[in-house]
C-alpha cells in the first residue's frame, strides 16, 4: 500500500514563512513576550527580551518580513518594517544567509526566503500547489518502479527531501518529506553536483572546504566522472550503495531562473541478472516523470510561481 505524503514547495518565493507581521495582529513572538511579562516594544520599536534571546529575536522578526506579498525585500526595507537599524538588519541578513535561511534574488542587493527555514516550516507548504502538480507523478513512478520516488534540494551539506512517496522501502531506512541526508557519498547529492552551474558548483565547493576540506578531492573526482554519464543518459545512476541488490537513478528537474536546483530520484530493487535492464527502465521513467514535472510547472500562472 501506498503511503500518504506530505508535500513541500520547490520554489523560495513560496519557502515557508513566520506570518507576515501586517496580517497578523498578534505576532507568535509578541505573544510570548505578554505571556513571559515583558512588554511588547520598548520605545524604538524594538521587543524588550533578555539580552541573551534579542539576536534570535532579531532574527526571527527578519523572517517575519517576508510572505507571499512581500516575497523578495531589501535591507532598506527590513530596516522600516523592523525598526532596526540598517546596520543591525545588514549583520542578520549576512549571518540569515549564510545559514541558508535567506538567500540573495539573482542579480539584486534584495533577499528571498532559503530553503533551510524547510527544516522549520515544511507541513505548512503541504497546501501549496507544488505538491498538487508533482505528488500524482511521484506516486505513479513509485508505483511503476515498486520503490520511493522523491524530490530533494541542497541545504549547505546536506540533501533534504521535498517531496517524498514511498510504495515498497527498499532501503528500510522510513524515508519521509522533510528527513535530511548527506551531500557527500550519496546519489542525490553527486546529482545536484554535476547539475549545478558553475557558481552553484564553485559555492558547493568552497563550503566543502571550509567544512570538510578532506571531502574535496573525493568531490571534484565524483563531478568528473558524473558528468560524462549526464551528459550521455540525461540522469545519474548508483546501484548497490545503501543496500544490496537496489539502485537510485536521479535527473535535475529544469528550473527558472533564480529557482533553486531540484532533483527528482527513484530508488528500487534490482535482481543481478536484470540490474541494467531495470535501470535503464527505470532511467526513461524518470526522464518521462522529469518533463511532466517541468512541462506542468510551466503552465502554472505566475503568482502561483511566487
Amino acid at each position: 500500500m501506498m503511503r500518504p505524503s506530505t508535500g513541500t514547495s520547490a520554489h523560495c518565493r513560496t519557502f515557508p514563512q513566520l506570518p507576515d507581521i501586517h496580517a497578523c495582529q498578534n505576532p507568535p513572538i509578541m505573544a510570548a513576550q505578554r505571556e513571559s511579562g515583558h512588554d511588547e516594544l520598548s520605545g524604538s520599536g524594538q521587543l524588550n527580551v533578555p539580552d541573551r534571546a534579542n539576536t534570535l529575536v532579531r532574527g526571527l522578526l527578519v523572517l517575519q518580513c517576508f510572505s507571499a506579498s512581500s516575497p523578495s525585500l531589501g535591507n532598506r526595507e527590513i530596516s522600516e518594517l523592523t525598526g532596526l537599524p540598517k546596520p543591525t538588519v545588514s549583520r542578520l541578513t549576512s549571518t540569515l544567509t549564510g545559514m541558508g535561511f535567506l538567500r540573495r534574488v539573482v542579480g539584486s542587493p534584495r533577499f528571498e526566503v532559503g530553503p533551510a527555514a524547510l527544516c522549520l516550516g515544511y507541513p505548512v507548504l503541504a497546501r501549496l500547489a507544488f505538491q498538487r502538480i508533482t505528488i500524482p507523478i511521484l506516486q505513479s513512478l513509485a508505483t511503476e518502479l515498486d520503490g520511493i520516488a522523491v524530490i530533494a534540494v541542497r541545504d549547505r551539506l546536506r540533501i533534504v527531501t521535498l517531496e517524498t512517496v514511498v510504495q515498497r522501502d527498499v532501503f528500510k531506512r522510513n524515508p519521509n518529506t522533510g528527513s535530511t541526508r548527506p551531500f557527500i557519498g550519496t546519489t542525490l547529492g553527486r546529482c545536484w553536483l554535476v547539475s549545478a552551474t558553475s557558481a552553484e558548483r564553485d559555492r558547493l565547493f568552497r563550503e566543502v572546504a571550509h567544512e570538510a576540506p578532506h571531502e574535496l578531492d573525493g568531490l571534484r573526482a565524483e563531478y568528473d566522472a558524473g558528468i560524462k554519464q549526464l551528459i550521455a543518459l540525461g540522469y545519474f545512476s548508483l546501484r548497490d550503495t545503501l543496500a544490496r541488490n537496489t539502485a537510485v537513478v536521479a535527473t535535475p528537474l529544469r528550473r527558472r531562473p533564480g529557482d533553486d536546483l531540484l532533483i527528482l530520484a527513484l530508488g528500487f530493487e534490482t535482481q543481478p541478472h536484470t540490474a541494467e535492464q531495470l535501470v535503464q527502465r527505470a532511467g526513461r521513467a524518470l526522464m518521462e516523470g522529469a518533463g511532466r514535472i517541468a512541462e506542468q510547472l510551466a503552465q502554472r500562472p505566475v503568482a502561483d510561481a511566487g
